[in-house]
């Protein structure tokens, strides 16, 4: 689900829960508009296109606004002037390449409807990962120079496992065993505090931790 918005006549895409690798920023819709994303030199951006698996790729009924992300590239091109044209192709390839298409929506309007069936999948349907896995994200945000807010890395949950990813870089700060040392980080760490009974909630089920506590 992502929300559209318009300001000042202008339309943007807002997505506050897709979690880690997702924007930060309204981005304009708009055919290959960009931001910059938390990791430096990482960037997220929108493009119009017809999915893959389309039978009509060339229909522009069909085609579907596509969210991608990439990280900052690492390679250093050094070229003759002789071959600068060869080097510009290049880079427009590299550039291509990069994207990693997340996921795509269109503009139709969904209603309450529409997301009762969507929320059904997602936590009923065994092959989603959330009906076995508990995920956790949480931004870590600073001022900047001009005193606005920049989110600058992340703390995430995944099963059992904290990590925290700053500047590219990311650690394990945490390995939880036990249900109680799950709970413990939820309130320490992501400020989430639970109900005797949500706690009793997740007993008996696959997403459940059985380890020993360290």
């Amino acid at each position: 689900m992502v929300l559209l918005v318009t300001i000042a006549a202008q339309r943007y895409m807002v997505d506050v829960g897709f979690g880690r690798n997702g924007p930060t920023l309204p981005l304009l819709l708009e055919n290959n508009a960009q931001e910059d994303a938390i990791a430096p030199g990482a960037r997220v951006r929108l493009v119009r296109e017809s999915l893959p698996q389309s039978l009509h790729p060339t229909d522009n009924s069909q085609k579907m606004w596509i969210y991608q992300h990439r990280g900052p590239s690492n390679k250093t091109h050094h070229h003759h002037p002789s071959v600068a044209g060869l080097e510009g192709e290049e880079e427009r390839m590299e550039e291509r390449e990069n994207w990693i298409p997340t996921y795509a929506f269109t503009e139709l309007e969904f209603f309450p409807q529409d997301f009762e069936v969507m929320k059904f999948c997602a936590s009923r349907v065994r092959t989603s990962f959330f009906t076995y896995t508990v995920v956790v994200l949480k931004y870590l945000v600073e001022k900047d120079e001009e005193g606005r807010a920049v989110c600058v890395g992340t703390v995430q949950m995944l099963g059992g496992q904290v990590k925290r990813t700053v500047g590219g870089k990311s650690e394990v700060v945490k390995e939880c065993r036990t249900e109680g040392e799950r709970v413990k980080v939820l309130e320490d760490v992501f400020g989430i505090r639970l109900s005797e009974r949500e706690k009793r909630g997740i007993m008996g089920t696959v997403a459940e931790l059985r380890g020993v506590a360290s």
